[in-house]
């Protein structure tokens, strides 16, 4: 027999955000867990994604963390393999990462 839980875990859509350990990434990754979507975030920053899984929830199947410089085209390739092969379907994407160079007024 399956369970309540089993069979809502099935049937929960995942929702990859990238940049999802901090700000605007993190926010959304806050407001699909209250929607009840299964995340997977990705990050640069370890510790800002383990502080956000910690914050929404001890349940390993709702939130998965991956620490990933999406500026590293192999990172970028592993990461995407592993999120590939632990997870049948993905529902959406939200690419909420960026890259971008640090200077001064003059310089950016």
């Amino acid at each position: 027999s399956i369970s309540l839980h089993s069979l809502m875990a099935q049937l929960r859509k995942t929702v990859v955000i990238t940049g999802g350990g901090s700000g605007i990434g993190a926010a959304t990754a806050q407001l699909l867990y209250k929607l009840d979507y299964r995340l997977v975030l990705i990050g640069k920053d370890r510790e800002g994604l383990d502080a956000i899984q910690r914050e929404l929830g001890s349940d390993p199947d709702r939130v998965s963390v991956f620490a990933c410089d999406l500026s590293n085209a192999q990172d970028t390739q592993k990461t995407a393999e592993k999120i590939s092969s632990s997870f049948k379907e993905v529902y959406g994407l939200i690419n909420n990462a960026g890259v971008y160079p640090f200077g001064g007024l003059q310089t950016t």
